[in-house]
């Protein structure tokens, strides 16, 4: 057989068998997704008073009794804390705690007014029943419906009710710095149906605000003369319950 002949079947038959295969050309392209990231919200909690704007750090003498603090006189003053993170706070807890100086003064200052704030309830009286019935009912201590109650028993937090915890049987409940049972070693709480609000208690930029107004025992006697004593308030804001110390 001829060579160019024999050459020009191997060639076509080459090329059948490619196309048999289906060997084509194809076009491709390529885009990507970069730089992926997962950052985690903030929770973060400012606080201020009347005299010093809103800061990270410890603010100073937001309740300060005026020079000569008389009995029967009284003062008053408001702090503020302010929601500066990312992400709701649902409850906020409050906490006079750290007493110091003449003890036995705490039971002669008496509470007088107490209201807080949220931006859902708006300005809430604690010294008056909630009329849903908040687990914190602060009117229940004021006695006779005249006598405030006073600054010990605020610290104290302690409300004296049926099923009360004991060292035998605490239960969930924790002892306070004062020495009784309690729910929380925080005073108040706020938020998510907490006394009573319903919703977060410090939404993303909102503000949660405490007033109250302390009157020196017109009753005091001389004993208590130049006498000092105080106290710090804490704040916590936390997503869960469980959280609250």
């Amino acid at each position: 057989m001829n060579t160019k002949i024999l050459t020009s079947i191997l060639a076509v038959g080459v090329a059948a068998a490619m196309l048999g295969t289906g060997t084509f050309a194809y076009f491709s392209d390529t885009v990507e997704s970069d730089h992926n990231t997962f950052t985690a919200g903030t929770l973060t909690m400012e606080i201020k008073d009347t005299d010093e704007g809103y800061t990270t750090n410890p603010i100073y003498h937001t309740w300060e009794s005026p020079v000569g603090w008389e009995p029967g006189q009284t003062f008053e003053s408001t702090v503020f804390v302010k929601n500066t993170g990312t992400m709701d706070i649902n409850f906020v807890a409050a906490d006079w705690t750290n007493p110091v100086g003449d003890l036995n003064m705490l039971d002669h200052i008496f509470v007088t007014k107490w209201s807080q704030y949220t931006s859902e309830t708006g300005w809430l009286d604690y010294l008056k029943p909630f009329s849903q019935g908040g687990l914190q009912d602060y009117s229940s201590l004021v006695r006779d419906g005249i006598a405030p109650f006073t600054l010990r028993e605020l610290m104290e937090s302690y409300i004296p009710s049926n099923g009360e915890p004991s060292a035998t049987n605490p239960g969930t409940w924790v002892v306070n710095e004062f020495g009784w049972w309690v729910a929380h070693k925080m005073d108040n709480l706020a938020g998510m149906t907490y006394d009573p609000v319903q919703g977060p208690a410090l939404p993303v930029g909102q503000e949660y605000a405490i007033y109250m107004e302390f009157t020196f025992d017109p009753l005091a006697g001389n004993e208590f003369q130049g006498a000092t004593c105080g106290f710090d308030l804490e704040f916590f804001g936390c997503q869960d319950l469980s959280q609250i110390p």
